[in-house]
């Protein structure tokens, strides 16, 4: 328990998390089912604060902006979801719309 204490502990840091991350999108074992484990757990994780991981998806997706690959074809971001950025924004997504979708439902369109 303690182990798990000291670990929400590091993800907290914003240098400890970022480059979490990015050590773990380095490794050439880190498939994409690891990629949407990540990025699930992580949100479970920072849900009860949403500020910070709203904070921590900025910064993801700002790194993610600066690949070489974004760069010169930018109509391709977002696109493939194949980075932990990209499933922590829909997990994100998720979460900060959950009370809306839940109280208004879709059937009151006003279309």
């Amino acid at each position: 328990v303690a182990g798990l204490k000291d670990f929400h502990t590091l993800l907290c840091s914003e240098p400890f998390i970022l480059n979490f991350i990015q050590t773990l999108e380095q490794q050439p074992r880190f498939n994409m089912k690891d990629r949407c484990n990540v990025a699930s757990l992580l949100m479970v994780a920072l849900c009860e604060r949403l500020d910070y991981a709203t904070y921590i998806l900025s910064r993801l997706l700002f790194n993610l902006m600066k690949r070489p690959q974004i760069k010169t074809s930018p109509h391709l971001f977002l696109r493939r979801t194949e980075s932990v950025a990209e499933k922590f924004l829909t997990n994100w997504l998720t979460f900060a719309l959950y009370d809306h979708v839940k109280q208004v439902p879709g059937n009151h369109c006003t279309c």
